[in-house]
């Protein structure tokens, strides 16, 4: 009875010492310890680049901004008018016209005498239109001296890929600032039957401020009640 005894507590020991090596050996981790699946973030969280389909080049002009928004920006093209002269040279042209538009801050030195005369137009964003600078602003540290940006830093503020300069706030347009605008419009409109209002900003890019903008720039009138 004894040696019975003895050989079934052997038994279940060693079956217990079997089960117990089976077990250490599954390598399979319990539902709670498996660690989830990183998720691929969805196409509709990502950047999405400007889409300028079903548009074309018109120009670029280099001009000061009087007023600017979210949607829009007015800005200031002068031209050359020769006074005393015959003929009709010097009449304002349209923005898709190509010809007659100087820059505000180029040299001038005619050999005749030359009134400079102006207009303002509003230009309307594109829907992926966007606002940039040519330069980034200087970098100033938590210690107050300047720093640099590292390239990682600057292939990120150059993105998307194609804008020319770096990404700046559409707030960072404000009236006196000296602009690139580059001008698109659609392509399906007619030649003969495009006007200004068809015009739309595809960059605003940010060239400088001007120090001394014209008075109805700088202090602008206010504007009349009805």
């Amino acid at each position: 009875m004894r040696a019975s005894t003895v050989w079934l507590g052997l038994s279940v020991g060693l079956l217990a010492v079997g089960l117990g090596t089976v077990s250490g050996d599954d390598d399979t981790p319990s539902p709670a310890s498996q660690s989830k699946p990183v998720e691929t973030p969805k196409a509709s969280l990502l950047p999405r680049a400007p889409d300028f389909a079903g548009y074309q080049w018109v120009t670029m002009l280099t001009t000061e901004v009087v007023k600017a928004d979210d949607s829009k920006v007015t800005v200031r093209v002068y031209w050359a008018h020769a006074v005393g002269g015959k003929g009709g040279r010097g009449g304002r042209s349209g923005l898709g016209s190509g010809r007659g538009h100087h820059s505000p801050f180029a040299v001038r030195r005619p050999n005749v005498k030359i009134k400079w005369e102006h207009h303002d137009y509003t230009i309307p964003y594109h829907a992926d239109g966007l606002a940039r600078t040519k330069q980034l602003p200087p970098r100033i540290g938590s210690d107050g001296k300047r720093g640099f940006y590292s390239a990682k830093e600057q292939n990120e503020l150059s993105a998307p890929i194609g804008a020319p300069g770096f990404q700046a706030g559409k707030a960072d347009i404000v009236p006196g600032t000296i602009i690139e605008a580059h001008i698109i419009r659609d392509r399906t409109i007619a030649a003969n039957k495009l006007t200004d209002a068809d015009m739309r900003l595809k960059y605003a890019v940010i060239l400088r401020h001007d120090p001394n903008p014209p008075k109805d720039i700088a202090s602008p009138s206010p504007s009349k009640k009805n």
